[in-house]
C-alpha cells in the first residue's frame, strides 16, 4: 500500500495562522504567539521546526518574525543566518555574538 504525505496538524496550522498576523517589521517571541493562541512557548516552537517539512506554507508564513525571549536568534545555522537577513531587509538592527544574533531594540 502506497503511503500519502500526512499534512501539517490542525495545531500547526494556528500556530502559522497567528503568525502570518504580525505585520511588516514587526516581531513576537514564541511565548507570545503562544500566549495568542492559548498554548505554552515549546509547542509553538515545534511548530516551527515542522514547517520545514512543508515549503508550499513556508512562502506565506513570516516564520522569520519569531525570535525568543530577549530578540535572540540563536543558534547560529542556515535558518537563523536567512531569519537575520530577512529581519534586516524589514529594517531591523542585529547585533552578532560568538553563536547567535540578537535583536537590538
Amino acid at each position: 500500500m502506497k503511503r500519502t504525505k500526512q499534512g501539517p496538524s490542525a495545531f500547526d496550522l494556528e500556530v502559522w495562522a497567528e503568525v502570518q498576523r504580525i505585520g511588516w517589521s514587526e516581531t513576537r517571541t514564541y511565548a507570545d504567539v503562544a500566549e495568542a493562541i492559548g498554548s505554552s512557548a515549546h509547542p509553538v516552537g515545534s511548530a516551527f521546526s515542522r514547517l520545514e517539512r512543508y515549503p508550499e506554507f513556508m512562502v506565506v508564513v513570516p516564520w522569520h518574525r519569531v525570535v525568543q525571549s530577549g530578540g535572540q536568534l540563536s543558534p547560529i545555522n542556515d535558518r537563523t543566518r536567512e531569519q537575520a537577513r530577512l529581519l534586516v531587509l524589514e529594517g531591523h538592527v542585529l547585533e552578532v555574538h560568538t553563536n547567535s544574533y540578537r535583536l537590538v531594540e
